[in-house]
């Protein structure tokens, strides 16, 4: 090693334990009162909240009222819901690609913009198109007898449920 380097080493060695010792003494030479910062709280999809908590109101139908009202299907259930205006398909229809297939749009839009869920899990989309052109979730095969409630979150839900939570989300509790 020749003297430049060597001297070069050393003065680096010099800024950096100099450095150090700096920052050390620095919290003790700084004793500021502690400041008290608002409660922020953090939800995500499979974060169980109250319906007191959210922006929009959950709308929840129980399996009393499903049974006073005599529906059949989960399908029939939220399509005598006021925010379901949008895509209905029926097992009835035979004229589309997805027979015998039950879905059910919100605000106008068709049934791959509201996210459909179990238990608070994400169900599978249907292995068909809707109409030809559209993912969807089929919820025919959900028996209402073991439906304990359904809750409606109504509006754009995508910041926390995805890109297909547009419409909103359909959260089917099981008993």
């Amino acid at each position: 090693m020749n003297y430049s380097s060597t001297a070069r080493r050393n003065t680096l060695a010099a800024a950096l334990f100099s450095a150090l010792i700096a920052s050390a003494a620095a919290p003790a030479m700084a004793q500021e009162k502690a400041t008290t910062l608002d409660k922020v709280t953090v939800t995500g999809s499979l974060i169980p909240q109250t319906d007191l908590e959210t922006q929009t109101p959950v709308m929840s139908i129980t399996a009393e009222d499903i049974q006073t009202r005599g529906f059949t299907s989960v399908a029939e259930v939220l399509q005598q819901s006021s925010l379901t205006t949008g895509g209905l398909q029926g097992g009835q229809t035979s004229a589309s690609f997805t027979q015998g297939a039950e879905a059910a749009g919100m605000f106008g839009l068709n049934p791959g913009y509201t996210k459909y869920l179990i238990n608070g899990r994400p169900m599978m989309s249907y292995p068909a198109l809707y109409n030809g052109g559209d993912t969807f979730n089929n919820i025919s095969g959900i028996p209402i007898d073991i439906v304990e409630r359904i809750e409606v979150l109504p509006g754009g839900q995508s910041s926390l449920y995805g890109s297909d939570a547009i419409a909103g989300v359909v959260n089917i509790i099981l008993k």
